[in-house]
């Protein structure tokens, strides 16, 4: 994954000393890289659902020093947080499992100060992905479960979720890593 946090990262142009949200954050990994990133004086939150996840997160070692790091269990659906207090809002993998990504992106449009940006991932459909597709149909075939929903969500789908959320320019722009076949689309609206 460490390619799509570099690409996350570089897209949010995260500024220096900032105050950055990472939703869906799981065990950290992007959160902790945006910290390294906004350096000294920095807020890096991590929000996440899960409590396992977040307790792998704050175990982890954080190499930032001079970075106030947080995590919240809290859905992004409802997010504990102020109007405006985040200069960047970040989502590696997250979006297409929200319950409901319209009310999602709104919270997110909530908390993101006027000027900020939103930076969001998700897999490109599994027609487009040749080593997922396989490990898909391999896990159906042997365990009668697949991981579909993962990569279900539609590009256009979700640029009209953050543009109902007020949005504007919204861009969708497809990443790969070196590998071809790990595509995924990337999301990134400024409010």
């Amino acid at each position: 994954m460490a390619p799509f946090i570099e690409a996350v990262i570089d897209r949010a142009a995260l500024p220096s000393g900032g105050a950055i949200l990472d939703v869906a954050c799981g065990t950290g990994f992007l959160t902790r890289r945006a910290g390294e990133v906004a350096g000294a004086g920095a807020r890096v939150a991590g929000l996440d659902v899960n409590a396992g996840m977040l307790a792998r997160a704050r175990a982890s070692q954080a190499s930032a020093p001079g970075v106030r790091f947080e995590w919240h269990e809290a859905s992004v659906l409802d997010m504990p947080f102020g109007d405006g207090e985040f200069d960047a809002v970040l989502s590696q993998q997250g979006v297409q499992f929200f319950p409901s990504l319209e009310r999602a992106a709104a919270e997110m449009h909530r908390v993101l100060r006027p000027g900020g940006r939103v930076v969001a991932t998700f897999w490109s459909d599994l027609s487009e992905q040749t080593f997922f597709r396989v490990q898909n149909e391999s896990l159906d075939r042997v365990i009668g479960q697949n991981m579909g929903e993962a990569f279900a969500l539609d590009p256009e789908q979700a640029r009209a979720c953050f543009a109902q959320a007020g949005f504007r320019d919204i861009e969708l722009r497809p990443s790969a890593t070196k590998k071809p076949a790990a595509k995924r689309p990337t999301t990134r609206a400024g409010r």
